[in-house]
């Protein structure tokens, strides 16, 4: 940036007038070509400031430095002052008034006229700026009143301007103002003449040299700007200056060539704040990510991830985004990065933003809800169809992604976007694997712990389809090897039986025997029964999670906590599921708050904190989670997908949909590496009824025994991994013999 940058390439006008080619006009020129300038600036007033806001920024970005000559002049109260012996000097009195400028401008500042002192405070913090304020002696009035200015850049051109643009409110707009301006490289010796005069000029004043100015010191001029106006990074400068020429290109008033100059800054601005991908220090990849940016390459750029929940799927997924950001820049100089990222939440969403920023990705759209996104994605999709080639990375929820005006703004983008499907299996839901056969852009990664979709097989098909990819899948990260590796920490796995009260169980049996029914007719009038036969599963699931023995059950856990450690960064998992009935909703509400006074009863003293779908200020909860001030955090289902907080070690799972997406990922929850956390310790309340007596029914115990299977299944997912797998064997023995099943077996069909 700035290296080919020359004063004489601009088309400098010889005079600007308001109402033809406008004064501001040349200050964008200048300012885009040059590295110093030398201002004779009058006094700080809001339209001299505004004219140098567009392209203030972008001046300083590329090591512009200046010095600003304060023009200001005593009034006749003044010096009444003065001759009064109100101020003991002048000096004391040109400094006050000065500052007094600053603050009337304060309180009227537009956006424009506070990025101008942010660019000021910068300098000053850096030390790039020097201000100096001058005083007629004798009454000479003459150079105090004079407007001029001196641009130079690295060749060594300087072009001067004087004139009546003298920054004062309305003088480069609605005034009839006008400069005049000379350029060192012309032929013309009287044009030369005075770019030399104005250059002589401004140094003998700076130097102090002048017969009819003085020198005057405002250190607290630049105290004051640096105390009242934010010194924020040059990047955070250069994307202001962006967002302030996009609004003056969208506001009426100004001449169409005004606004050419405005959309050539802002086109240099986009390019300028095209910010390398960094690595963050704090993150070192793994050769295992490498291998995983490998296989994707291998793969032609498409992919999934089936990677264990605490791997570090994110990073692994960025690293290819880096690797391929790297590439592009060796092979075509081009530091663009094209990112569109989906996740199933709005929590996740926002993890994702702050991961992005951590890789200094600063060109983020989150898209989702009612936000304004439609909007902005319309003006990003507007800059690529009018050839202006920006950097972005959009962060949608899948939601978002089946908007139609979304899915219009994808066909906009650039070929080059490379997708990153988080929670992946997302991907076959109905409404989303539409349109799926449509999607414009060929670099894909899905991230999944459990790509596949339980009882889901097309749906599964269908994302293996999208990715070009099949089990094992393009790269593979077991849970088995995280630990072994040291990338997760290793549990114990207590499995806790429940039973059901006699009249629960026979409600249960009940139901139990209906469904067998209904399934044997199912076999000729299925379309006919199914829906009664989901409506009794769904009622036999609400006797298993409304079981009165997990209130004891739960009690016992808590106790058995305190008895091993300190009942802290604890998770406990109550019912839910997928169901619109209202009825079923509560049911699970009120189970939770009953969960809730177990915990103040058996362990009293602890922060209980309840952490539901529609549960406000979600991230403050989890932040208070993460310091310790909430010791133990009850959900339903929000805390299923993405959500990462390291420092949880305990889970009590009072209930499971048995979906093992579910499961898979709240084990993952809890085994994410901390600093202060050896070991997790993990609770699994399991509803095996024991049906004694009904085993002659052998259909009916066929239907039992593949429900006790599936349980079973979740238990050997906990098991075979955990510290203390043959407690768990000895756990559920009974229940084992009972329906002639056998846990190694299930395990080694995982």
């Amino acid at each position: 940036m700035g290296v080919n940058e020359m004063l004489k390439d601009a088309d400098f006008k010889i005079v600007y007038s308001t109402g033809e080619d406008e004064p501001a006009e040349f200050f964008i020129d200048a300012l885009l070509e040059s590295n110093t300038f030398d201002l004779g600036l009058g006094y700080f007033s809001s339209s001299g400031i505004r004219a140098l806001s567009i392209g203030f920024a972008y001046f300083i970005s590329k090591g512009g430095t200046m010095r600003i000559i304060i023009n200001d002049i005593l009034s006749h109260d003044d010096k009444l002052a003065i001759e009064k012996g109100l101020y003991h000097s002048s000096d004391i009195l040109i400094e006050k008034n000065i500052i007094n400028d600053i603050i009337k401008l304060q309180k009227i500042l537009s956006r424009h006229d506070e990025h101008f002192f942010n660019c000021l405070s910068w300098l000053i913090a850096t030390e790039r700026l020097q201000l100096i304020a001058i005083a007629p002696l004798n009454n000479n009035m003459g150079i105090a009143h004079q407007k001029f200015g001196v641009f130079k850049d690295t060749s060594n051109h300087k072009i001067a301007f004087s004139g009546s643009a003298n920054f004062s409110s309305n003088a480069l707009f609605n005034n009839l103002e006008s400069i005049s301006c000379y350029k060192s490289w012309t032929s013309e010796k009287s044009e030369t003449e005075r770019v030399n005069y104005y250059e002589s000029l401004f140094e003998k004043i700076w130097s102090g040299k002048s017969q009819v100015v003085r020198i005057v010191p405002i250190e607290k001029v630049k105290t004051h700007i640096l105390e009242n106006f934010t010194i924020v990074s040059i990047e955070e400068l250069l994307l202001q200056e962006e967002n302030l020429s996009q609004e003056l290109l969208n506001k009426e008033g100004f001449s169409d060539n005004y606004k050419r100059k405005v959309e050539k800054i802002r086109r240099k601005l986009i390019s300028a704040t095209e910010i390398s991908i960094q690595i963050p220090k704090n993150i070192e990849i793994r050769d295992y990510q490498k291998v995983a940016y490998d296989k994707w390459v291998k793969n032609n750029f498409t992919g999934i991830f089936a990677m264990a929940t605490g791997t570090g799927k994110t990073v692994t997924a960025l690293n290819c985004v880096y690797e391929e950001y790297l590439k592009n820049y060796k092979q075509n100089q081009s530091s663009n990065y094209h990112l569109l990222i989906l996740v199933p939440s709005q929590p996740l969403q926002q993890q994702w933003i702050n991961e992005l920023a951590k890789w200094q990705l600063k060109k983020i759209y989150p898209a989702s809800g009612k936000s304004q996104w439609r909007k902005k994605l319309q003006e990003l999709a507007n800059d690529f169809n009018f050839g202006i080639v920006s950097s972005f990375g959009i962060v949608a929820t899948y939601q978002t992604f089946t908007d139609n005006i979304f899915q219009t703004l994808l066909k906009c983008l650039p070929s080059d976007t490379i997708l990153i499907a988080d929670e992946a299996h997302n991907l076959g839901q109905e409404k989303v694997k539409r349109l799926l056969k449509a999607f414009p852009f060929e670099r894909k990664i899905g991230l999944s712990a459990t790509p596949k979709r339980a009882y889901d097989p097309m749906g599964t098909i269908d994302i293996e389809l999208f990715f070009n990819d099949k089990e094992p899948y393009c790269f593979n990260f077991s849970l088995e090897k995280a630990i072994e590796e040291g990338m997760l920490c290793r549990y114990d796995y207590f499995p806790k039986r429940v039973e059901l009260d006699t009249e629960e169980l026979e409600e249960y049996i009940n139901i139990s025997k209906k469904i067998a029914q209904l399934m044997h007719i199912s076999k000729t009038k299925a379309s006919e029964v199914n829906s009664n036969i989901e409506r009794l599963f769904l009622k036999r699931k609400r006797i298993v999670n409304k079981a009165k023995e997990k209130q004891l059950v739960l009690r016992k856990i808590i106790n058995d906590i305190k008895e091993r450690t300190t009942l802290k960064y604890c998770f406990t998992y109550a019912p839910g599921g997928d169901s619109n009935d209202q009825e079923y909703e509560q049911d699970n509400k009120r189970i939770i708050r009953q969960m809730q006074q177990i915990f103040d009863e058996e362990a009293p003293g602890i922060s209980t904190h309840t952490y539901l779908g529609e549960t406000k200020d979600r991230e403050e909860i989890l932040y208070g989670f993460e310091k310790g001030d909430i010791d133990v955090l009850l959900a339903i289902q929000c805390l299923d997908e993405g959500i990462d907080v390291p420092r949880a070690g305990i889970g009590i799972f009072t209930a499971s949909t048995g979906n093992p997406r579910q499961y898979i990922q709240r084990r993952g929850r809890l085994l994410r590496l901390h600093k202060d956390k050896v070991r997790a310790l993990i609770y699994d309340m399991i509803v095996i009824p024991k049906i004694f007596g009904e085993k002659d029914h052998e259909e009916f115990f066929q239907i039992e025994r593949k429900l006790v299977r599936n349980e079973l299944m979740r238990v050997g997912y906990f098991a075979k991994l955990s510290e203390n797998f043959y407690d768990t064997l000895k756990e559920l023995n009974d229940i084992c013999r009972f329906y002639k099943l056998d846990l190694d077996t299930i395990i080694k069909d995982l």
